[in-house]
């Protein structure tokens, strides 16, 4: 797979977009909570559908919601609510991720536990470009998903 990232950065959520030789591009979000707030949004996250990795990844009830290009919110559905996360402000995305996730109506939604990433969660990462940071995160994105550690699902994309 190839991938581009920006200047990591100290954050919440990274946006990336993946292809390989047999799938079209995909867009990726990576939610890194932090300690304090990883146990709500795992125990909300398995809750709402998500499985461990590298278990199957599966579409749950949850929502990735971007306004004006921009992503907003990520939704869990529940059994008795929907739960959402925010992001403040608001964080555009880019036309390659927009343009993964309109044409797959699909958003691959990793949930990390905190300190996944050794260095600062980068902002995002994309095809293309510079293979040095990107190995970097996808190694790092990879460990994590085989290692047992994360949640994962397949989300739908809103956007407003």
């Amino acid at each position: 797979m190839n991938r581009e990232i920006s200047e990591p950065m100290e954050r919440v959520w990274t946006f990336s977009t993946a292809r390989s030789p047999f799938t079209a591009t995909t867009a990726e979000l990576v939610m890194q909570p932090d300690a304090d707030w990883y146990p709500e949004v795992r125990r909300r996250a398995i809750d709402g559908g998500f499985t461990v990795a590298p278990m199957p990844m599966r579409c749950a009830p949850c929502v990735v919601l971007v306004r004006a290009g921009r992503f907003a919110e990520l939704q869990f559905a529940g059994e008795f609510a929907v739960n959402a996360y925010t992001c403040e402000p608001p964080f555009p995305v880019t036309s390659e991720w927009m343009a993964a996730a309109m044409a797959q109506h699909a958003v691959h939604v990793v949930v990390m536990p905190p300190g996944t990433w050794k260095a600062q969660l980068p902002e995002s990462g994309h095809v293309f470009d510079d293979p040095g940071p990107v190995d970097t995160y996808r190694r790092d994105l990879d460990r994590a998903l085989i290692g047992g550690r994360s949640l994962w699902a397949i989300a739908k994309p809103v956007f407003e």
